[in-house]
Formats: C-alpha cells, structure tokens, sequence
C-alpha cells in the first residue's frame, strides 16, 4: 500500500513538474483558498464544494496529461484519430475547470470585501509567494 502511494505521489510530482497547465491550475486553488479565508468563508459546506471542484480540476488534468503521453507514445507521427482523443481529454478539463469557477462564484458571490484589505501585508506576502514557488520550484525537470 504504501508502495502505491509513493507511485502516486511521483506521478503528481512529475505531471506539477512537466505540465505549465497543472502549475496553472495549482497557482488558481491556491488564490481560491486564499479567497476563502480573505472573504471569511465559515460553511464547512461551501469549502467542501471548492475543494472538490478544485480537485476534479486537478485529477482531471493529470488524467489528460497521462492520455496524451500515452497517446503520444502509441503514435508519434501525427494522427487525427489521437488529435480527437486529445481534443475530448482537454474538453473534460475545460468543463471540470468551468463548474470549479460556477462554484466559486457561487461561494464568493455577494460577500463584501473586508475592510483595509488594500493595506494588509499578510494578503500580499500570500498573494504573490507561493504561486512564484509553484512555478520555479517544481517546474525543474531533473
């Protein structure tokens, strides 16, 4: 079991370190987290929804990352059979990515903006430091 976690753990290792759309993906749960707790969201619920959609978002993309390695790996030369099979994996992102940005603005919709959030250094040291560690750090192919 523990055998299977470790491979698991080294496919999203190297999909965060291969894939521009993952790191994508990624740098957008984590402004969404950082949303939920700038907005004060407090419904166990409403953070369920989130973190659900944000984590078909990022299954999903990792099962198109994998589809396309396999399919790129089954026929080099270009097809248009594999570039359908492509287009369909990619579509099921853009959908999944669709409903976590309706649920977000389900969730965030109407709250009001605190006040003095312009002036707060702890918004802004989150905003802009890990999505730069996510890009640099694990963009590294070794």
């Amino acid at each position: 079991m523990i055998r299977s976690f470790r491979c698991a753990l080294r496919g999203l290792v190297r999909v965060v370190r291969e894939e521009r759309n993952m790191r994508l993906h990624l740098a957008a749960v984590y402004y969404v987290v950082l949303a939920g707790f700038f907005f004060g969201v407090k419904d166990p619920s409403a953070w369920a929804a989130l973190f659900v959609t944000c984590g078909a978002v990022i299954g999903a993309e990792a099962l198109n990352s994998a589809l396309e390695r396999l399919c790129d790996a089954m026929k080099p030369d270009p097809s248009p059979a594999v570039g359908a099979v492509k287009d369909i994996a990619a579509g099921g992102v853009l959908a999944c990515a669709v409903a976590a940005v309706c649920v977000a603005f389900a969730v965030f919709w109407g709250r009001p903006v605190p006040p003095g959030w312009l002036g707060s250094p702890a918004l802004w040291a989150g905003a802009a430091g890990a999505p730069f560690w996510i890009w640099f750090t694990v963009s590294i192919k070794r």
